[in-house]
């Protein structure tokens, strides 16, 4: 089985696995409608945070993905999280990326995914998804510029949603 590392580090981030002290940093990204614009957007139960926070554990020791806070090199500051998840693309994991308001647009999605995707390709994972609605140009270009593809665009009652893959070889 492919397992992803602890830790990862890159020029400006450091990238490493959830602990249950990480709840409340974390919730503040879940329950901030300027940042979690993902699934049902913003989360206000805590007991659902500490529960992701297990249930991603959970899934590094059924599946070897990792999901990882984002903090900046040197400080302790959480201004986002990335990872690997299993579920709606099949045997592949999805690629996720989540960068608090306040310090988007400085290349830190980009950055934070890019680290991921070399894990993944690194412990063994032959292939990787992505899903982005269609209004979230920022993620899609971040995607783009690793070089996922645009395979397919299923509708559900939030609108289209964009599947793009990338392939290790």
């Amino acid at each position: 089985m492919s397992v992803m590392a602890d830790a990862l580090r890159t020029a400006r981030l450091d990238l490493r696995g959830f602990e249950d002290s990480d709840a409340n940093e974390l919730h503040e990204i879940f329950s901030d409608p300027a940042t979690h614009t993902i699934g049902d957007g913003p989360i206000t139960d805590m007991d659902f945070t500490r529960d992701w926070i297990r249930r991603r554990r959970q899934r590094r020791h059924e599946y070897g993905v990792a999901w990882y806070s984002v903090r900046l090199v040197g400080t302790e500051t959480m201004i986002g999280n990335a990872g690997l998840f299993t579920g709606r693309t099949g045997p592949h994991p999805e690629l996720g990326f989540e960068i608090r308001r306040d310090y988007q647009r400085q290349g830190y999605g980009r950055e934070s995914a890019s680290a991921v995707l070399a894990e993944a390709f690194r412990a063994g994972f032959e292939q990787v998804w992505a899903t982005v609605r269609d209004w979230n140009e920022s993620s899609l270009r971040a995607l783009h510029s690793l070089g996922f593809e645009r395979e397919r665009v299923e509708a559900d009652v939030r609108g289209p949603l964009i599947y793009l893959s990338r392939s290790a070889a």
